[in-house]
C-alpha cells in the first residue's frame, strides 16, 4: 500500500470512531444505562486519547469535547422540536 493509501486507511479509522462515538452518546442520552452504549463510547475514548496519535495528529481531548458538545447541542434542539442541518 502507497503512503496515500495509508493515510486514506487512517482518516477511514478516525471518521468511523468519531460516528460510533457521537451514535453511543445519542443513544446514552435516549437510553441511560445502555450498557452496549457504554462500552462503545469507552473504547471510543480510549481510541482517542491513547491510540489516535497513531491514525492522525490530533488532540483527542479536543475531539472527545467537542463530539459531546454537539451531541448535546443537537439532542437539546431535538427535544424543542428544531431540525438538526448537517
Amino acid at each position: 500500500m502507497n503512503d496515500d493509501g495509508v493515510r486514506s486507511l487512517c482518516a477511514a479509522i478516525v471518521e468511523r470512531t468519531i460516528k460510533d462515538y457521537t451514535l453511543a452518546l445519542r443513544q446514552l442520552k435516549r437510553r441511560p444505562g445502555s450498557v452496549s452504549a457504554e462500552h462503545t463510547v469507552h473504547e471510543c475514548e480510549r481510541f482517542f486519547r491513547r491510540d489516535m496519535q497513531m491514525y492522525a495528529d490530533l488532540d483527542g481531548e479536543d475531539i472527545i469535547r467537542r463530539i459531546q458538545q454537539r451531541v448535546e447541542n443537537d439532542m437539546r434542539r431535538e427535544r424543542s422540536g428544531k431540525r438538526i442541518k448537517r
